[in-house]
């Protein structure tokens, strides 16, 4: 979980352009990435797991009146 990945593919020509020499031509294209993660909900902390540290820290925001404020 939460690992990134990267790739890239390169285009290979293996006909060298006029006036080089016969070796082959790479071309290098974009490195790309992707992360895996999960989505649970409840999963404050982002873990992965909803245990006891998730409702901790949802209490110390409640306790915080950020979920419920005076004028709601």
């Amino acid at each position: 979980m939460w690992k990134t990945y990267y790739w890239r593919i390169d285009e290979y020509h293996s006909k060298a352009l006029p006036g080089c020499a016969d070796a082959p031509i790479i071309t290098k294209g974009e490195v790309w990435s992707f992360t895996t993660g999960c989505e649970l909900e409840g999963d404050v902390n982002r873990d992965c797991v909803v245990d006891f540290k998730d409702f901790a820290a949802l209490a110390e925001d409640w306790a915080e009146k950020k979920f419920f404020p005076d004028d709601f």
